[in-house]
């Protein structure tokens, strides 16, 4: 190949680089697609249906404890600071009652930020929504 063809090779497979769009998994598309796609679950809920999105970083919580992200704790920007909530992921059924102790989340429209170890107990691997009681 000489020099002037690698080149027009190569530009060629630049140019197609970008006529072709990626697919994004929906975990990295951020709260903007979410809530673009993504409706409120239609199934029964004792409580009420919310957004919940986890965190797994942190030093301390608001309440002063130490941040655990196996624990089963939570960000609730209103919630006393001990409060017990039960959350149901309406897509498998599973539960976990979480111990508020940080204030948050601060991203519009998402109600609760749940630790990773209360994410990891509903098998939520991303934004979703949850019934909350």
């Amino acid at each position: 190949m000489s020099h002037q063809q690698c080149i027009g090779y190569l530009c060629a497979v630049g140019l197609a680089s970008y006529l072709i769009v990626p697919f994004t998994p929906a975990h990295s598309r951020g709260f903007d697609w979410f809530f673009a796609h993504t409706r409120k679950p239609q199934s029964p809920c004792s409580g009420q249906h919310v957004v919940a999105s986890y965190y797994s970083s942190g030093r301390r919580t608001a309440n002063g404890e130490i941040f655990d992200a196996s624990g089963l704790t939570a960000a609730h920007r209103t919630m006393p600071f001990g409060s017990r909530v039960t959350l149901v992921n309406p897509e498998n059924g599973k539960s976990v009652t979480v111990v508020i102790n940080d204030r948050g989340p601060f991203t519009r429209g998402v109600t609760i930020d749940l630790t990773r170890g209360a994410a990891r107990a509903l098998d939520m691997h991303q934004t979703r929504w949850l019934c909350m009681f």
